[in-house]
């Protein structure tokens, strides 16, 4: 298995959103969380070309790292923006407490750029 080969596959898909190729595996595998990546396989059977390429995306992740920029395409709970964990595994209770699970770092922050107020949205207040 070229290891090399199936990373260069991962990365594109992120870099190509335009690209056919790209579409017709969010076409027949449907979206992740946000849209650097597909939903993993679920097939048990078969031979998938993109299963193997899947299979890749643990080595692939400990290679590369994110800028926030503006926090427009980074997910505040899915991705792992702050450490090597997202925010959902590492606060469970908050995460499920919250009413914005799904939103960006930019959505979740709160005015100025020091990055020092967030907006969680919880559905009750911590203290109950």
């Amino acid at each position: 298995m070229n290891v090399a080969l199936l990373a260069k596959w991962l990365w594109r898909f992120g870099c190509e959103p335009d690209a056919l190729w790209r579409r017709v595996i969010f076409t027949k595998y449907g979206n992740g969380v946000n849209d650097w990546w597909p939903k993993p396989v679920q097939q048990s059977h078969g031979c998938s070309l993109w299963k193997g390429v899947m299979n890749m995306y643990d080595v692939f992740k400990q290679g590369i790292s994110c800028r926030v920029g503006n926090g427009r395409r980074i997910l505040f709970w899915h991705d792992e923006w702050l450490g090597n964990t997202n925010l959902m595994v590492r606060f469970p209770l908050l995460f499920t407490l919250s009413n914005a699970r799904n939103s960006s770092v930019y959505e979740m922050k709160l005015g100025g750029d020091d990055g020092a107020s967030w907006d969680l949205q919880m559905r009750r207040s911590l203290r109950e």
